[in-house]
């Protein structure tokens, strides 16, 4: 049976930024180079960003170069392979990271590389964000039929009418 790892971050109100604390590891070796890295979480990034601080901090060094797109142009940089350990423990290998100039408040870009190995929610709920994450993927997150029954008990719709009127929708 394959375990389940997850992790939950908790803002005391809203917040339009997921950033989280990580650790990277060496790949090769698997020795911890650094933990409470800042790192920020970006569903519209196809692959994992480092900034060239870090990569300075750790010694890094580049294992290719690869043609990186932003907003305004595209330019050759260096490519790393590092470990990244997540809040729930979670050891990700072999990730292969673009170098970027440094960030303002964060050290590393989680992409859609390292998100699309789970489960990712973020919620707002009586303005207190929740960002909730777990590896591996268990099943689709799909709000709808809850949104629908929602809407039909606030009609007045007892159970069994809500239970057909969801029927007549299939």
């Amino acid at each position: 049976m394959i375990k389940h790892h997850a992790f939950t971050t908790r803002y005391n109100g809203l917040t339009s930024t997921i950033i989280t604390d990580i650790s990277i590891q060496e790949p090769l070796s698997g020795n911890e180079l650094k933990e409470g890295i800042k790192a920020l979480w970006d569903t519209g990034a196809t692959g994992s960003v480092i900034s060239k601080n870090i990569v300075k901090q750790l010694g890094l060094i580049p294992t290719g170069k690869t043609l990186a797109s932003g907003i305004h142009s595209t330019i050759e940089v260096n490519t790393y392979i590092i470990n990244v350990i997540l809040p729930n423990g979670v050891r990700v290998q072999d990730v292969r990271v673009t170098e970027s100039s440094n960030f303002d408040h964060f050290d590393v870009l989680v992409g859609m590389n390292i998100i699309a190995l789970g489960d990712f929610a973020f919620t707002n709920k009586n303005s207190k964000s929740f960002f909730s994450f777990r590896v591996p993927s268990v099943e689709h997150i799909d709000f709808v039929p809850i949104s629908i029954d929602h809407n039909l008990k606030a009609n007045g719709l007892n159970r069994k009418q809500r239970r057909n009127a969801k029927k007549r929708r299939k």
